[in-house]
Formats: structure tokens, sequence, C-alpha cells
């Protein structure tokens, strides 16, 4: 084989598994939340009579974010990128007050280095909300500033390659990851793991699939 030929090989490998030196190659991150009602196909009609009101909709977190595309780089792709999130409020257990980490991944066959606009989502059940949020007041319901947010993207070597913070607006990823870091020291702290679900776990795990980036089932 040529040096050429080897050298471009190298090279796409590095964009591949994107594990050289932690690059960022998922950009302009933004994160939302969302409070909604769950998608009507999921219903089941054989249930006749709830097992109880909800109190909360699912919440949906909306992660935007474009892919690192190189120059004159064509059908570039990353695989087995994972999406890794923690969401954090101040709830109650037992009839104290208590910070809850909710925290989950997705796990990505592939996604396209190509420059554009993507949208990942990860969702909490209302279940789960009803559960550990306050029963009284404000905080009953999620609100604008309920939860704050942690998408990290990282590479199969587990390098950071992408991350973001909500409600954090500035552009200076370092003082986000120690802001959000502080908000991890409140005692006293609990994890609730798995409580943040990927999107095919979800009654969306089919809606406009072919607009999403392919999940590992």
């Amino acid at each position: 084989m040529k040096p050429i030929c080897k050298l471009l090989l190298l090279v796409i490998a590095v964009i591949l598994t994107g594990s050289a030196c932690g690059a960022e190659l998922m950009t302009r991150i933004k994160i939302d939340l969302v409070s909604t009602s769950s998608n009507p196909a999921g219903k089941d009609n054989s249930i006749s009579v709830p097992s109880g009101d909800l109190r909360n909709k699912w919440l949906i977190i909306r992660v935007e974010f474009y892919p690192k595309t190189e120059d004159n780089a064509r059908n570039v792709w990353i695989d087995d990128v994972v999406l890794s999130m923690k969401a954090v409020c101040v709830g109650q257990t037992g009839g104290r007050k208590v910070t809850f980490v909710f925290s989950g991944k997705t796990e990505f066959w592939t996604i396209p280095l190509d420059g554009r606009k993507h949208v990942a989502t990860m969702m909490i059940p209302p279940h789960l909300l009803d559960r550990y949020l306050p029963v009284s007041g404000s905080a009953s319901t999620v609100g604008s500033s309920t939860f704050s947010v942690q998408a990290q993207f990282l590479d199969r070597g587990g390098q950071v390659i992408g991350e973001g913070y909500y409600p954090f607006r500035g552009t200076d990823l370092r003082a986000g990851r120690q802001w959000f870091n502080q908000l991890l020291q409140q005692k006293p702290l609990v994890e609730v793991e798995g409580s943040l679900w990927p999107r095919n776990k979800t009654p969306w795990q089919y809606a406009s699939i072919d607009d999403f980036d392919l999940i590992k089932p």
C-alpha cells in the first residue's frame, strides 16, 4: 500500500474513534427541557381503571448538537458514541429535602460527522418525577428551573468529545463543568441511576425515527 493511502486511512481512523486526544467532535451543544404527555400510540386501552392521577408529564431533555466535519472529508462517521446525561434537582424523600441526580445514557450505533444539526432526546417518566419532586408548592411539577443538566458525548474510549450544560449559557465549558460539579457537592445527595431513559425505551421510540441518529437496541 502506498504511503499516502496509509496516511489517509490513519487520519480517518482517528476521526472515527475520536479517542486520540479527546477532541471536541460534537459542537454547539444546546439543551432544552419540554414537559409533555406521552405519545397516544402508547396508550393501553385494556386498563379500565388508571393506577392514579400523575401530577407530572414526561420530561423530555432535548440536546441539539453539530458533529464537527473535517475539511474536504466526505462520508465520515464515528461509531459507538455514548450520550451520558445527569439532571440535578432538589426533591424530597421521607419528608426531608434531598438533592437527586437523575442519570442515564444513550448508546448510538453511529453518527455522521457532517456538520449538520442533530437532535438527541432523553426522558424522565412522570412516575419518577412524582416520586422524587415535592408533593406541594411550585416544585410539584417541572418548571424551567427545576433541573440543572449536564450532557456529555463520549467516544468508545470514554473520552469526552462534546459537552453542554443547562441552564448554564456561557461558552466556557470549563466554567460550566465547575458550575455543575458544585451542584454535585450538595448534601444529602442521592443518584437515581437509569432514571433518564434513552428515546428507544420510551413511547417515542418510533416517532420520526429516521430524523434521529441510530440508537443501539
